[in-house]
């Protein structure tokens, strides 16, 4: 998991997600709306580091946990601020860059299987229908 309630309510305080994921009328966090969006930002998260690093991560490191306070953020607010869209932006930008490998999470990246040796293989007995083989007629 790459962040968690108390990580989100440390980052925006708890007054500010009561106000993000409340019914109307209710005084405390929707705790089944904010976890919802939590795995959900997991899902993305996982799915992009996964092409280059084998999951589950030894230890989170401390980017990842920004990019997925800042995208569960976004996706909790009905009405986000430009502030909190371009956040999200920054954030999805460096997943790209973490799964195309110009940015590095200091982990060791999973190495690509090596090739079998026993491949199989086609071999031709050439063609059949060449120049050569029909006295010039081709």
């Amino acid at each position: 998991m790459y962040c968690t309630r108390d990580d989100l309510i440390a980052q925006f305080g708890e007054a500010e997600l009561v106000k993000l994921t409340a019914e109307r009328g209710e005084h405390a966090i929707n705790e089944t709306r904010l976890s919802n969006a939590i795995a959900s930002v997991n899902e993305v998260i996982d799915a992009h580091v996964a092409m280059r690093y084998p999951l589950p991560l030894p230890t989170v490191p401390g980017i990842l946990k920004r990019i997925a306070v800042n995208i569960v953020r976004a996706d909790i607010d009905q009405r986000p601020a430009e502030r909190v869209t371009e956040d999200k932006k920054s954030a999805m930008q460096l997943l790209k860059s973490i799964s195309k490998g110009e940015l590095s999470l200091g982990l060791e990246a999973s190495e690509p299987e090596p090739q079998a040796l026993d491949l199989a293989e086609m071999e031709s007995a050439g063609s059949v229908f060449s120049r050569k083989n029909t006295g010039g007629w081709i």
